[in-house]
């Protein structure tokens, strides 16, 4: 299995829940374009340059640095997922943060879930600093085991 191959099927999860892209107030003309959903709204990079001031959630997924197991042909190879709220639709009814939301769901479809056959592991969630002043940014941590030969 590759790890292109296992990315690639996180953003499936992700980009195929409904209730996800609820949360993130995708239009419903855009809510099965994937061109657009990939394009706009789930993006695979490092950094955050293609935000602007446009007002929409997104989600930003790049991996990490793997670390070491007992095992020198397992390591522990990370996701990181990062969440990006407006701050003018951050807050809802009830003093809910949409960002938090949002980062609860991503837990419920990945946590302790097989994706591409590797169990994922919720490990952490912070906030970050983000580089547009118009955005909150949350990073969440997932980990899974993968076997290199």
């Amino acid at each position: 299995m590759s790890l292109a191959l296992d990315i690639a099927s996180i953003y499936k999860v992700l980009v195929n829940d409904d209730a996800l892209k609820s949360l993130m107030d995708i239009p419903i003309t855009e809510k099965n374009n994937f061109g657009v959903l990939l394009d706009k709204y789930f993006l695979q990079t490092f950094i955050s340059d293609k935000f602007t001031n446009d007002g929409c959630c997104r989600i930003l997924m790049r991996n990490a640095m793997q670390s070491d197991t007992e095992n020198d042909f397992v390591k522990w190879t990370p996701i990181i997922i990062e969440v990006y709220v407006p701050k003018n639709k951050d807050v809802q009814s009830g003093f809910q943060s949409k960002c938090f939301q949002i980062t609860d769901r991503i837990q419920q479809l990945l946590h302790k879930k097989y994706v591409n056959s590797n169990k994922l592991y919720f490990i952490s969630c912070y906030e970050l600093i983000s580089n547009s002043t118009n955005y909150r940014r949350i990073a969440q941590r997932f980990e899974f085991k993968k076997i290199y030969k």
